[in-house]
């Protein structure tokens, strides 16, 4: 039984997966867990945005970083 729930939640998982990703449920900068991206590509544009506002002189910088899981 818990083999053929597994596979049924698998299924499922990615039934709703291709919905969401269909009808753009997610945010673009919602990353993880979705095919192709990943926590980097988030990380590669907050130090993209960091080195243009130090381009710029910028007198300050703010970013929000949520570690929660």
């Amino acid at each position: 039984m818990p083999s053929l729930y597994k596979v049924y939640t698998a299924i499922l998982a990615e039934k709703v997966r291709e919905e969401m990703e269909e009808k753009q449920l997610i945010p673009d900068n919602q990353t993880e867990f979705r095919k192709g991206k990943g926590t980097m590509d988030n990380v590669h544009v907050l130090n993209y945005l960091i080195n243009r506002q130090i381009r710029r002189k910028a007198e300050s910088a703010h970013s929000l970083l949520c570690l929660n899981s």
